[in-house]
């Protein structure tokens, strides 16, 4: 969209030269707005990126093409119907036509350079665990080490027809053994399981368990299965298998989902520069010390990472959690009591009440590290208290606020309810 905007005023440039208020001004302005919408239209609905790291460049040149003409003959019909055509120069669309095609040809070549030397590093890839034995396991990893820009990380594979824990297959560790595999993927971060299993009675056992874990689950379409939620075919690694997993997101719901998280991180990240402000003079006044609190958080499927909030306890108030386990109301993996010790006098109960102290989360929310709506992220003495079903609650990214929040939150005194 930037190198469509730098093509079109490239072109109005070399038309016109410089000209700011007057009426074609504010026409080109206008109708520059509506180039812009029609390309998204067209690069969302027709699939533009699709496969887009696995084109090489003729037919990323191709794909541009077909893209670039079909957008600029929607905006000739449309300057056709608002009867603009004749006002409108015709050098503008072709130039921008023209330069356009070029431009983001160029910029994708690059910037596809760009996104395959970070997808090497494995940065942020999903975490896929493979599930076989040893001479499938052999195979699959081989067949997915073909294709260099896979858009999942393998983090590790289970043989089960034999105990190979703390070996490698095709440099693959191999993490644990059979018996051992429902715990595994508890403590550890995965995101996905690839299952190849002979015995279908055991491959739907682990489905439906991987399921209640909150793993999306792909299993080879070698063999027959059925009665599994939200299922589709799809190609993995270069293998055709049938995915499951306890809800579905479409593409542009999940970039919808983040462009929402980044507008709301930077707005509120603008208020929260504000609050400090008034917060800060006011929590160094009750108790010397950081005016932010960190603490270290489990995420998505187990990634730990820093959570920043404005401090409402006692430098200590850590170590004394221990002292006031025995006064937690809550049922389950979570701390709260009434009339909590460790929080500082008036400032400190003012904004935990009005929720002030959280804003500062927008930093993790821009960094990717949550999202606005979500389940809380637990610590991580929480985290390891929780059973099989509970870590569904974080297969997703942790909110700001969520269900729980607007259901009751203070009232709300049993875990089970809250993971519900």
């Amino acid at each position: 969209l930037i190198v469509l905007i730098f093509a079109y005023y490239l072109s109005v440039f070399i038309r016109f030269g410089i000209y700011d208020g007057d009426f074609r001004s504010r026409m080109y302005l206008q109708l520059c707005l509506t180039l812009l919408l029609i390309y998204f239209f067209v690069a969302m609905f027709g699939n533009a990126y699709k496969n887009i790291l696995r084109r090489n460049r003729y037919q990323e040149l191709r794909a541009v093409v077909i893209q670039v003409i079909l957008t600029f003959l929607l905006f000739v019909l449309y300057l056709y119907f608002t009867r603009q055509a004749f006002i409108f120069s015709r050098q503008v669309v072709i130039q921008t036509g023209i330069i356009s095609a070029v431009a983001i040809y160029a910029m994708r070549i690059v910037w596809k350079r760009i996104v395959r030397l970070h997808m090497l590093n494995n940065v942020n890839l999903p975490h896929m665990l493979i599930i076989a034995d040893r001479k499938t396991a052999g195979k699959l990893i081989r067949s997915m080490h073909k294709r260099r820009y896979n858009v999942f990380y393998i983090c590790g594979v289970i043989v089960t027809d034999e105990d190979m824990t703390g070996s490698q297959i095709e440099g693959v560790p191999v993490v644990c053994c059979r018996q051992n595999i429902r715990q595994y993927v508890i403590d550890e971060v995965v995101d996905e399981v690839f299952l190849s299993l002979d015995n279908q009675k055991e491959q739907m056992r682990m489905a439906n368990y991987f399921l209640e874990v909150g793993i999306t689950v792909h299993i080879s379409l070698l063999s027959h299965v059925s009665d599994l939620p939200n299922s589709l075919t799809e190609k993995i690694g270069g293998h055709i298998v049938l995915t499951t997993s306890n809800n579905t997101a479409a593409g542009w719901q999940l970039l919808l989902k983040r462009l929402t998280d980044i507008i709301g991180g930077i707005v509120g990240l603008a208020i929260t520069g504000i609050l400090f402000l008034f917060i800060a003079p006011a929590i160094r006044r009750a108790d010397p010390g950081p005016v932010f609190f960190t603490q270290t958080r489990v995420g998505k499927n187990g990634r730990q990472f820093k959570i920043y909030k404005f401090r409402s306890m006692y430098m200590d108030a850590e170590e004394r959690k221990k002292e006031l386990m025995k006064q937690n109301k809550m049922k389950g993996g979570m701390f709260k009591m009434d009339n909590d010790p460790r929080i500082l006098p008036g400032i400190g109960q003012k904004i935990r009440t009005s929720s002030l102290d959280e804003f500062p989360q927008l930093w993790n929310v821009l960094k990717g590290d949550m999202s606005l709506v979500g389940t809380r992220p637990p610590t991580v003495g929480e985290f390891k208290q929780y059973d099989a079903h509970h870590k569904s609650r974080l297969s997703f990214k942790p909110g700001l606020t969520g269900m729980w929040q607007v259901s009751g939150r203070s009232s709300i005194t049993d875990f089970e309810q809250i993971v519900k």
